[in-house]
């Protein structure tokens, strides 16, 4: 049996790495309300992710961490539709939790611009986040120069100053792009920008455009579920849809002991994957979004998606999929 502890041991191209957060260096609380920075064994990318505590202090209700940069240059990224930020956080409740908050400018409180995510889009485990970058919340003093980035901030607003949580993780920051896709037939053009969802169409003489969402599947909507089984055997992670299958997008799972995981298409049923041994302290593995018209696995119709263990251990995480006839 092959050992797997994780999928992903760094970012591939076109990524661009800000932090990989194997390592606290560099890592400063924002204020009193924010302490115990640290690493943690428990990660989805490299070998550690940095952890830190929101506590009750006089910085207000902010749990959070920044890090200077070198001045880096992240043009190619912002200046497209296309951009985005990828980070992995790890929270184990959101009852607290107003929302997830990402900076990146001149300095930790100055000259930045703000991306959040809203609590009802954050679950308690482990969350991979991918934020647009033209979809920022605000711009603060002269904002973001996008070719001298000397500072990145990521950290959750709480409801109030005297609420706190141990052990929030951040994992892996980077950003990445979709790429832009042309094909030229004869004298007949498609483009397809999946940033935009813009479809074009050009025969030489006229042009038919359709903007708006593009679709995984005619029928098909982006649905999230949290993982969470501890049973030996079968732990259902999807419940079977009426004449649906279940195709799944994209996954995190972390398992708080040695284990070994298999998906099946239902219960006791036909290996969706290979056995794979998790470790202990945490580790586990991701599945990052599968590309436009792809996915990981799928069910057969009117069949649950199942998560076999081996041992009754804890496995945590997160599954995007959708439904499909």
């Amino acid at each position: 049996m092959t050992s797997i502890t994780r999928v992903i041991d760094d970012f591939s191209s076109p990524a661009l790495v800000l932090d990989d957060c194997n390592a606290t260096t560099g890592w400063t609380a924002i204020a009193d309300s924010t302490s115990g920075i640290s690493t943690s064994a428990q990660h989805v990318y490299g070998t550690a992710s940095v952890e830190f505590d929101k506590v009750d202090g006089s910085g207000g209700t902010f749990g959070a961490v920044y890090k200077e940069l070198s001045s880096i240059d992240i043009s190619d990224y912002t200046r497209g539709a296309n951009g985005y930020i990828v980070v992995s956080s790890y929270v184990s409740s959101i009852a607290d939790i107003e929302y997830m908050f990402f900076r990146l400018g001149d300095a930790y409180d100055t000259n930045y611009n703000e991306w959040r995510v809203p609590d009802t889009e954050i679950v308690a485990g482990w969350n991979l986040f991918k934020i647009p970058l033209r979809e920022f919340y605000n711009s603060i003093g002269t904002g973001l120069d996008d070719t001298d980035v000397d500072a990145v901030v990521f950290g959750y607003k709480f409801d109030s100053e005297s609420d706190t949580l141990a052990n929030i993780l951040i994992d892996g920051i980077a950003l990445d792009y979709h790429v832009e896709t042309n094909v030229n037939i004869l004298d007949e053009s498609i483009s397809v920008d999946d940033g935009d969802s813009t479809l074009s169409i050009d025969d030489g003489a006229g042009s038919i455009t359709v903007d708006g969402t593009i679709d995984i599947a005619a029928s098909g909507t982006i649905k999230r579920a949290i993982i969470s089984g501890a049973t030996s055997g079968n732990n259902t992670l999807i419940a079977a849809v009426s004449g649906k299958k279940i195709k799944v997008l994209s996954l995190i799972l972390v398992a708080t002991g040695d284990v070994d995981v298999r998906f099946e298409d239902g219960a006791g049923g036909t290996a969706l994957t290979g056995v794979m041994s998790l470790a202990a302290d945490g580790n586990g593995f991701v599945l990052p979004p599968a590309l436009p018209g792809y996915h990981w696995m799928e069910t057969s119709v009117n069949t649950l998606l199942n998560m076999e263990l081996s041992d009754a251990v804890q496995c945590s995480g997160c599954i995007v999929y959708y439904e499909e006839a």
